[in-house]
């Protein structure tokens, strides 16, 4: 898997994948790294993760709550 999204990436070629292009939805690989490192690596990228899926939350929550409050105000029009 790590060859092919290295191939398919050097490729410069607009690719499409279940309707987006650019993500293949493919995994991206750490490099090989001593373990400590690797270990501190790993963390940094989960931490990171972790705060790009909470601001995706947050935003989605906030955009679900305000289309409620507008079909609310709505109907009592």
């Amino acid at each position: 898997m790590e060859c092919a999204g290295a191939v398919l990436e050097s490729a410069k070629l607009r690719l499409h994948w279940l309707g987006q292009a650019e993500d293949l939805g493919m995994p991206k690989f750490l490099p090989a790294l001593p373990k400590p490192e690797q270990d501190r690596l790993e963390a940094m990228v989960e931490r990171e993760a972790t705060k790009f899926w909470r601001r995706v939350e947050r935003a989605h929550t906030a955009k679900t709550s305000k289309r409620r409050k507008q079909t609310k105000a709505a109907g009592k029009i």
